[in-house]
């Protein structure tokens, strides 16, 4: 399937010859690696999501919610994460949104705080310390939403955790765990 026939012909789209060539255009820029990127992609999230979506389903979802995110002025975690249920059809999960989410909009090019730790326990202690530090008392001041792990391309972990404040807002902080999940 190529770039061109990522979601359907421009004739099922309904769309005139103007919007067909605006879409192929917004697709080659979302996806400038081709079809080449798109199955890295696709067996990337496949994997984040454990099988929870067939392969051809989670193409459709990272075409669908990498082009949202790319088109979008609005390209927060609440305004993403409902269409990307939608667009699985409701097979996802918030959580698993959330996943999808942070893999399209990207972190390991985002300023991480590392984490030296020999193990996961003292990892994860050092994390909440970092956080109690920036942001209060867990469960009083914020409360942990979600944590995601990855691997960079380039070898490195991160874990991703969201968090919601008691003002309502939320915030994603990444860690740099490769320190004792590098070998994981």
């Amino acid at each position: 399937m190529g770039l061109r026939n990522l979601f359907k012909s421009r004739k099922s789209r309904g769309l005139s010859p103007e919007a067909d060539k605006t879409v192929t255009k917004i697709v080659a820029e979302a996806f400038p690696g081709g079809e080449k990127q798109i199955e890295e992609e696709t067996g990337r999230l496949y994997r984040l999501l454990g099988g929870r979506l067939e392969k051809g389903d989670v193409r459709l979802v990272l075409a669908k919610s990498k082009m949202l995110i790319f088109i979008s002025d609005d390209k927060s975690k609440n305004r993403i994460v409902p269409s990307i249920i939608n667009y699985s059809k409701n097979k996802l999960s918030k959580q698993d949104a959330g996943v999808v989410y942070h893999a399209l909009v990207g972190y390991s090019d985002k300023p991480a705080i590392i984490i030296t730790a020999s193990s996961p326990e003292t990892g994860l202690e050092e994390q909440v310390n970092w956080v109690t530090k920036k942001f209060g008392m867990k469960d009083k001041d914020w409360k942990a939403e979600q944590m995601i792990q990855d691997r960079a391309e380039d070898g490195r972990v991160f874990q991703i955790l969201d968090i919601s404040l008691t003002d309502g807002s939320q915030k994603s902080i990444v860690f740099d765990v490769t320190s004792y999940a590098g070998s994981l």
